[in-house]
């Protein structure tokens, strides 16, 4: 796991302390491609040859360098997995989006653009079957979450979609007995054979 920094877009109020006060912008490139390579070197010492490496942030996709550092390290063998609210224009990730092995949408009924993050999920699925939609259940607002997986469900392509409990430090946001059920199934579409 690799936390970019603590600057994001979106503010969800059960996000973790600390995770978009923007205190701690971004790294710098050169140090972060150095420390990485030196933790990847010493790995390969021990017989270690598969590198995923998760991108975490705040919100990964606004560190400018970001592309960059992937390219530097898928040069080296590495792959990655990036979670995201999603939250850049659709052609940023038309040019980017195969950058990563698999995309992590979060999506947070708070902020979500349900159409945005639907094209943007129906084209990354399209283009490189790498995208997972999982939508965070507010116990709160859980009509506009369940609205907010209706609308993914409604996609012109089949990708993932997941549906997660909000848990705050180690506490699981309580929930009713409907919405309990609603849970125990986290996974809420499969993929379609023909299109994997």
């Amino acid at each position: 796991n690799f936390q970019m920094g603590n600057t994001c877009n979106y503010a969800c109020w059960y996000c973790f302390p600390g995770s978009h006060e923007g205190t701690y912008r971004w790294p710098d490139l050169d140090l972060a491609t150095k420390n990485l390579e030196h933790i990847i070197n010493c790995y390969k010492e021990i017989g270690k040859t598969e590198f995923q490496i998760d991108l975490i942030g705040g919100e990964p996709t606004l560190w400018p360098e970001l592309i960059k550092f992937t390219q530097h390290f898928r040069n080296l063998g590495c792959t990655f997995h990036l979670s995201t609210n999603g939250s850049r224009t659709l052609s940023w990730w038309e040019k980017n989006g195969g950058e990563f092995d698999t995309v992590y949408i979060s999506c947070h009924h708070e902020r979500i653009d349900v159409e945005h993050v639907s094209k943007l999920a129906d084209m990354l699925w399209s283009k490189h079957n790498n995208v997972i939609c999982d939508v965070l259940m507010d116990t709160k607002d859980w009509d506009t979450c369940v609205t907010i997986v209706d609308r993914l469900l409604e996609s012109e392509t089949s990708f993932p979609v997941n549906v997660k409990p909000i848990k705050l430090g180690n506490t699981t946001q309580d929930t009713t007995y409907e919405q309990s059920q609603y849970l125990l199934n986290q996974r809420k579409r499969n993929p379609k054979q023909d299109e994997i």
